[in-house]
């Protein structure tokens, strides 16, 4: 989980300077693409969080 957290930062600011210093519209496209499957994959890793604490509380 960790190692996911540290891809997922480094890929948002891999997304910030692409998106500084795109200026054509087929890759800010691409930007917007990418930055709406880190926000999924954000909300992925969020979600699964409390179902493992909750998991690991029952054994």
């Amino acid at each position: 989980m960790i190692r996911l957290k540290k891809i997922a930062v480094v890929a948002a600011l891999l997304l910030v300077l692409i998106s500084v210093f795109a200026e054509d519209n087929g890759t800010r496209f691409l930007v917007l693409i990418g930055f709406f499957l880190g926000l999924i994959l954000g909300v992925i890793i969020k979600e699964d969080r409390p179902f493992v604490v909750h998991h690991t509380r029952r054994r």
